[in-house]
């Protein structure tokens, strides 16, 4: 009613509780379609039904996370990039994605963070940056730069603002 408060809330999608699943840091709303990182997956859900929960929902990829570690270090930093693709990361959990038709491995990073980008029906996945610990949220600057903070390991380390670069390590 625009008094700056919420008038209802309502669930939109449920049931990412799985043994494998994780903690759901990562959210990006647009145009109607909603992308969600949530380990295992990358997941789109679409539409609005007469229950007002989504209508569809669909594994973009899977296999993110294959590695035990701490919780927060987790599948985040959704951005819808200047060219038009999804960028996302992921903390040194790791990740192993096979390309659902062919078989192909697309991604083996088992034990590092990386980011990551694709197009926003999940194609031509492929990685930007790798060796990062725990790169958190995403953001590009008016030049089309990609940065990230790089989460510390709370034993009196800094954590380090990251310029993801291409091919970098």
């Amino acid at each position: 009613d625009g008094d700056g408060k919420a008038d209802r809330s309502r669930v939109y999608a449920d049931g990412f509780n799985t043994i494998l699943d994780g903690i759901a840091s990562g959210v990006l709303g647009r145009d109607g379609k909603l992308w969600f990182t949530n380990i295992p997956d990358l997941w789109l859900l679409e539409g609005i039904g007469a229950d007002g929960k989504a209508q569809k929902r669909t594994s973009l990829s899977h296999g993110w996370g294959v590695r035990y570690s701490y919780t927060g270090h987790d599948f985040h930093g959704l951005a819808l990039g200047p060219d038009g693709r999804l960028y996302f990361s992921i903390g040194d959990r790791g990740a192993r994605i096979v390309d659902k038709k062919t078989g192909k491995v697309l991604i083996d990073l088992p034990d590092e963070g990386g980011v990551f980008r694709c197009e926003p029906d999940g194609s031509n996945l492929e990685l930007v940056m790798r060796g990062l610990r725990n790169p958190q949220e995403l953001a590009f600057d008016d030049y089309g730069n990609l940065f990230t903070a790089d989460n510390d390991s709370d034993q009196g380390d800094r954590e380090r603002f990251v310029y993801v670069v291409q091919g970098a390590d």
